[in-house]
């Protein structure tokens, strides 16, 4: 059994045109991964489309998603790629997510909020009688951001410093 190495590349964004987008791929090769940091907008090696039509992937993603997240694909024809405006949860950070429409959208930034013990027994966990959480995403006071901040929101989130690179705190990413 082989060990995969994961490798990052900076190209420049079919999206926006900057050179804020990252390839993360893998050695040997699995699936490539693509985020551009300016646009928000995210896709992978899996989202493929051809003049002839979409992977399974891209059609199963257009059943599910938001109408948002649809109505805003991106078409890359020199990769034939299918990207979409990225919904980034990072577990104890927050989620960033895309709402509106697709003429007046934003990024919203929830941050993830302690829950007051004398309300914890409003959030019962599921199937687990007599337990409840005690944080929860805080969506009605989430920051908001224009549809042209993605990395603004990042920042807000902690995961990006002023210098735009990208700080993955120990404990995001499992062991990262």
């Amino acid at each position: 059994m082989s060990d995969i190495k994961y490798k990052e590349e900076k190209i420049k964004s079919p999206v926006d045109g900057t050179n804020m987008c990252f390839k993360v791929y893998s050695i040997p090769a699995t699936e490539d991964y693509y985020l551009c940091m300016s646009s928000g907008f995210t896709t992978t090696s899996k989202h493929t489309i051809t003049p002839d039509g979409v992977s399974e992937v891209v059609a199963n993603m257009r059943k599910s998603a938001p109408k948002l997240i649809t109505d805003l694909e991106w078409i890359d024809w020199d990769r034939e790629l299918v990207w979409t405006p990225s919904i980034l949860n990072m577990g104890p950070l927050g989620i960033i997510f895309p709402e509106g429409t697709i003429d007046d959208w934003v990024w919203k930034y929830a941050k993830i909020v302690e829950i007051p013990k004398e309300e914890q027994k409003n959030y019962p966990i599921p199937n687990k009688e007599g337990k409840f959480y005690e944080s929860r995403l805080d969506i009605e006071g989430a920051q908001i951001f224009k549809s042209t901040e993605f990395l603004e929101a990042c920042k807000a989130m902690g995961i990006v410093d002023d210098k735009r690179e990208l700080k993955i705190k120990e404990g995001v990413f499992g062991n990262a």
